[in-house]
């Protein structure tokens, strides 16, 4: 999330900046419709990494960043229900966190250990190990979820050359940010696969801890994924 800006009694401002202005209102989408932000940045880049100093060059290469801006934007009606999916839906973002919770204080210390440290040669045949680090619904929240209802209450047009390309920035790369937390959520599901605690009970040499793990089996096989394919041994 761009860095420019604060929240102060729960409610986003930006410094240096009045929200008391109701009748300015951010540019409108110049295309009336919303294009992908990819696809908005091939059409309007060119070479605008590079923009000279004239001072038409400049006005175009703003004029470029608020577009994008806004053509994020134009898209809130789509952006939120699929955030607010994946925050608090029966396999959500809350959910698959408090599996994690339940698994990490549940797993014995030393197996943990090796887990949470993906690298560990015994880790090699459990997938996804690194769910393990995550906290899905800190993610979304923090760098999607509150940059978006932080951006939608700003003058667009009213933003500093820093604070818009920080804006622009974070526009272009919202999306692969979206699509990489869901992937990442897909492959948590994955990891609490049942035969998952199969190949963690085989990194125990002791067999209270062997004990310990099928006990964990058990508990997490009474609450199993919501519509996932699982397999019991």
């Amino acid at each position: 999330m761009p860095s420019t800006y604060i929240k102060k009694n729960d409610v986003p401002v930006t410094t240096g900046q009045s929200r008391s202005n109701k009748d300015k209102k951010r540019p409108a989408s110049s295309n009336g419709y919303a294009l992908s932000t990819q696809q908005l940045h091939q059409l309007l880049s060119g070479d605008q990494q590079n923009t000279s100093h004239d001072p038409f060059e400049q006005a175009v290469h703003k004029q470029q960043q608020l577009l994008v801006i806004c053509n994020l934007l134009d898209c809130q009606n789509s952006i939120h229900p699929r955030l607010s999916q994946l925050l608090n839906t029966d396999d959500g973002a809350q959910w698959l966190d408090q599996k994690i919770s339940e698994f990490k204080s549940l797993c014995p210390a030393e197996i943990l250990h090796k887990i949470s440290h993906a690298s560990n040669e015994q880790c090699a045949e459990i997938k996804f190990c690194s769910v393990i680090n995550q906290n899905f619904f800190s993610q979304i929240s923090e760098h999607l979820y509150t940059p978006l209802i932080i951006l939608s209450k700003l003058q667009t047009s009213e933003l500093s050359d820093d604070e818009r390309q920080d804006w622009y920035d974070w526009c272009l790369g919202f999306n692969d940010k979206l699509a990489a937390i869901e992937k990442q959520m897909t492959d948590g599901k994955e990891f609490f696969s049942l035969k998952t605690f199969d190949k963690i009970r085989l990194m125990a040499k002791d067999k209270t801890i062997q004990q310990q793990i099928g006990s964990m089996k058990n508990l997490f096989q009474s609450s199993p994924l919501p519509d996932h394919d699982v397999e019991f041994s």
